[in-house]
């Protein structure tokens, strides 16, 4: 991931327009004749800022913040003292604090008056767990416990607001039997909670259909374990820049 988003914000050696550094978000600004910014966020139980709404260049000094969510104990849903939470992937929460953050979009055109279009890139597995009580797991555990693909809820408030998204969806891979070998090595936490919404194919589940309902019109795309997550997040973003050559943030 920390790949992927440096590519993009700081080191690209594929533009074709020559003498352009940076990365990608600068050759497209460069070919678009355009201007963009970045914020960056990563979420766990909440958003967390790593670069308010600048410059891509000043957005990439804070790739290396980029950082996986630690957690110390499965199964732990309150916190308490040497226990970092297991229920930390809000998906929907960490959009809603963007919906509150984000102004509200123009056209992204050179007129008089108009302001930039905004545009969210959500990369994720799809797999919401988090403390809810409106969820179908949601009496699990008896903390309210919820994991399940996301709720495409504020994806559609956001979209009505005329913000785009665009996912790339990191595919949560099925964790059952080894095609190779045969051998079976079922994660029984993942077939009781996960694996009904992950059927017949991670790359056609209810997680994958969710998260492409979630993404405005053509601005999806998923990529699975050992291939290239910095292609696919290029890919994305270069199709999202070139719908439109104008103003975005």
């Amino acid at each position: 991931m920390t790949n992927a988003v440096n590519q993009l914000l700081n080191s690209w050696s594929n533009c074709p327009q020559s003498g352009i550094s940076g990365g990608v978000m600068q050759c497209m600004a460069a070919l678009n004749n355009t201007t963009y910014k970045a914020a960056l966020y990563t979420f766990d139980l909440s958003l967390n800022t790593l670069a308010a709404l600048t410059t891509p260049t000043l957005a990439g000094t804070k790739v290396s913040s980029i950082s996986l969510m630690p957690v110390a104990y499965q199964n732990c849903v309150v916190v308490k003292t040497n226990c970092k939470t297991d229920n930390g992937t809000d998906i929907a929460g960490a959009l809603k604090s963007l919906n509150d953050i984000m102004p509200t979009p123009g056209l992204g055109s050179n007129a008089a008056g108009d302001t930039p279009q905004q545009v969210v890139f959500l990369v994720t597995d799809g797999v919401e767990d988090k403390i809810s009580t409106t969820c179908p797991n949601a009496s699990f555990a008896s903390n309210n416990r919820c994991q399940q693909p996301l709720d495409t809820t504020m994806c559609t408030t956001i979209k009505n607001r005329g913000i785009k998204i665009a996912v790339l969806y990191t595919e949560y891979l099925q964790l059952i039997a080894d095609p190779d070998t045969g051998i079976q090595k079922t994660d029984k936490w993942y077939m009781d909670w996960i694996h009904k919404y992950n059927q017949p194919a991670s790359s056609t589940g209810k997680i994958a259909q969710n998260l492409q309902a979630c993404a405005s019109p053509g601005f999806y795309k998923s990529v699975q374990s050992g291939k290239n997550i910095s292609d696919a997040l290029t890919d994305l973003f270069i199709k999202v820049a070139s719908s439109t050559a104008s103003l975005v943030q």
